[in-house]
């Protein structure tokens, strides 16, 4: 293959890519477009060499500032710090992930048996039904059961 079709092919999968993303992102929807993007990195990295990739690399890193203090609500960034570090709010924006982590953990190996989850029947997971039904599964069932679940899936 030719450098101008190498090229020219590079310039339409970034295409391809960036303008779903940055409408996306436009909404604002900065979950749903880094999840978009995330899934396109390995197609991505399959059709590149590393030189390109560590230009990439370096383009994303210089990115990375103006974007998260100028493009980037207060709301998004404080999901964004809470994503990193739950613990540094954890009464209010990182109390349902430390909660979560907290049931994963004390389901242990065999898990605490269905029913008797004592994060997801006491409430501290509020929806265990839905967003967090991972999170009670892997504390009744513990990490054979889930590992279980997720070898179904």
């Amino acid at each position: 293959m030719s450098v101008s079709k190498l090229k020219n092919s590079f310039l339409l999968l970034i295409l391809l890519v960036a303008i779903p993303v940055g409408i996306i992102f436009w909404q604002p929807d900065l979950g749903t477009s880094l999840v978009i993007a995330a899934g396109w990195l390995p197609i991505f990295f399959s059709r590149t060499n590393l030189k390109t990739l560590t230009l990439l690399f370096v383009m994303v890193i210089l990115a990375a500032f103006p974007t998260y203090k100028f493009l980037l609500k207060d709301y998004q960034r404080d999901r964004l710090i809470t994503f990193i570090n739950p613990y540094n709010d954890p009464l209010d924006k990182g109390y349902h992930v430390i909660q979560s982590t907290i049931a994963v953990g004390s389901g242990g190996f065999w898990g605490r048996g269905l029913g008797h989850g004592t994060q997801s029947q006491l409430r501290f997971l509020p929806e265990h039904n839905t967003d967090f039904i991972f999170a009670a599964l892997s504390e009744e069932l513990g990490f054979i059961g889930s590992s279980l679940v997720i070898i179904l899936f």
